[in-house]
Formats: structure tokens, C-alpha cells, sequence
């Protein structure tokens, strides 16, 4: 990690003079083009130089605030400590994220947020595309056939000022959710796929949607897989009696024998 502090000028905004001031600069010097690397890194907001070298502390004792599950090119999921809340930045669209994460995989890039809530009975979630999508497709001005060539700023581009278009936005969930407030018409499209749970949500303007699902079935749920569930269920009851009533045929034997025994003893 480099970082030094002092003067820097830079030209100004309209490029007609330059500015200058104090600046601090903080890069990591890594060499060029690493292969298998990486790092992470954790910004602490007006930590103080004791809060810092705390924090430094915890990273090198591996209690850092954050727990990372996922850092690469598919997506960065990345749980936070103290809030619990676990952070989906996803990168590739239909592409499964690592075993164990509650979200599946999205149908394009977004970010989703989860967190247990109601002591652990529910789950609430946020999910954001960040993409104002301002038109549909690709700039074809920015492009000489395959090969990008543009270096415009996007506020310069003649798209800008273009109404936000409403998307759908797919998340795949594992496992079978259901709404938490099925009544409340303001609530993205829930379904069932297999085992998994399809949330479908509507994002314009880049607003994020919330909603807070629940662990298992709805009431008129009927799917396949409850339906094998079901009969799982019945077959296990189902072996349950008969091993009930072995254990009842044998207890009759087995008192059979015992009167046997004793009427001959009464004989003798």
C-alpha cells in the first residue's frame, strides 16, 4: 500500500485553466498485470488512528468486520459482521453464485441485499439494477463493428437525457420462499421452480425494491416438490405404524408365551 499527501494540479473542469490543492493519495502497488491475485479492502469512515489500528488488529487476528464468500469475476458476496446483512454484488448475469449463498444466481447484473429478521423467521431483501438503462441495446455510435472505440463521457452522449425504461429483473433464490405479506399488492412476483424460488421484480429509475419472504410453502401451494415432500412425509408415517404394529404383534407373542409359560406352571 502506497499513500503520501502533498500539492497536486489538475486542469480544470472546462480545461481552460488549472486548479491545485492538497491532496492524499493511497494506491496499491501490485506490479503489472498480476496473475491469481487480489485483494480486499474495508473503508472505515472517520475511524481515528486508534479505530484504524484496531481494525488492522482484527484483520491480522482474521476477526475482520466482514466475512467475503464470493470475490470473483461471477460476483462479490460479502457479509458484514456487525450488521448481518449480506451483500450480492452480481457481475454475470444467469451464472451461479457459490455454493451455500441464498441467492442462486440473477438474470442480469444487479445487487441484492439480504437480512434475517424477525428473530430469524423471516428474511428481508433489496434488490437494485443499477443500470438506468436510458436506451435499449448498444450505442452503435461508440462502436467501429465489434470493437469499441468510443471515449465520450455518458452525459455527453445524445441518450442522456432519455426517460429511465422499467426491466425485470429475475433473482433465483435456494430453497422455497413464499411472501411475507401475501395481501400486500405491492410485492414482486414470487414462484416456485423445482426447488428454488424465482423473485421476479420491475426497477426504474435505479430505485432498489424491498420485500421480506418467508421459509417455505404458501397455503394453496401444490407444486411437485411438495407434493414428493408429501409423499415422503406419508411414507415415512406409513412405516412408522407398520413398525408400530410389528412391535405390537411381537408384544402379543411375547405375552402369549408368558401365560403359556404360566399355565404351566400351574399344571406342575
Amino acid at each position: 500500500m502506497k499513500h503520501g499527501t502533498g500539492m497536486q494540479a489538475t486542469p480544470d473542469q472546462d480545461g481552460r485553466g488549472e486548479g491545485s490543492g492538497v491532496f492524499a493519495l493511497g494506491y496499491l502497488d501490485h506490479g503489472t498485470a498480476p496473475h491469481d491475485s487480489g485483494y480486499a479492502y474495508v473503508l472505515l469512515v472517520h475511524g481515528g488512528e486508534q479505530r484504524t489500528a484496531e481494525l488492522a488488529q482484527q484483520v491480522q487476528d482474521h476477526h475482520g468486520p466482514i466475512v467475503i464468500d464470493q470475490r470473483n469475476r461471477v460476483a462479490h458476496v460479502v457479509t458484514d459482521s456487525a450488521s448481518r446483512v449480506t451483500a450480492h454484488t452480481i457481475f454475470e448475469p444467469d451464472t451461479e453464485l457459490v455454493k451455500g449463498s441464498i441467492v442462486r444466481l440473477a438474470s442480469r447484473q444487479a445487487l441484492v441485499l439480504s437480512r434475517t429478521v424477525a428473530k430469524g423467521r423471516a428474511t428481508a431483501f433489496s434488490v437494485t439494477d443499477p443500470d438506468l438503462h436510458l436506451y435499449r441495446g448498444r450505442d452503435e455510435e461508440q462502436y467501429d463493428g465489434d470493437t469499441y472505440v468510443g471515449d465520450e463521457s455518458p452525459y455527453t452522449r445524445w441518450w442522456q437525457h432519455n426517460e429511465s425504461i422499467p426491466m425485470e429483473t429475475e433473482v433465483v433464490l435456494r430453497g422455497r420462499w413464499r411472501l411475507e405479506d401475501a395481501d400486500d399488492g405491492d410485492q414482486p412476483a414470487v414462484n416456485r421452480v423445482g426447488g428454488d424460488t424465482v423473485v421476479t421484480i420491475t426497477s426504474h429509475h435505479g430505485a432498489s425494491v424491498e420485500f421480506t419472504l418467508v421459509r417455505g410453502g404458501g397455503e394453496h401451494d401444490d407444486d411437485e416438490g411438495d407434493r414428493d415432500e408429501g409423499d415422503r412425509d406419508e411414507d415415512d408415517r406409513d412405516e412408522d405404524d407398520r413398525d408400530e404394529d410389528d412391535r405390537d404383534e411381537d408384544d402379543r407373542d411375547e405375552g402369549d408365551e408368558n401365560r403359556d409359560d404360566e399355565r404351566g406352571d400351574d399344571e406342575e
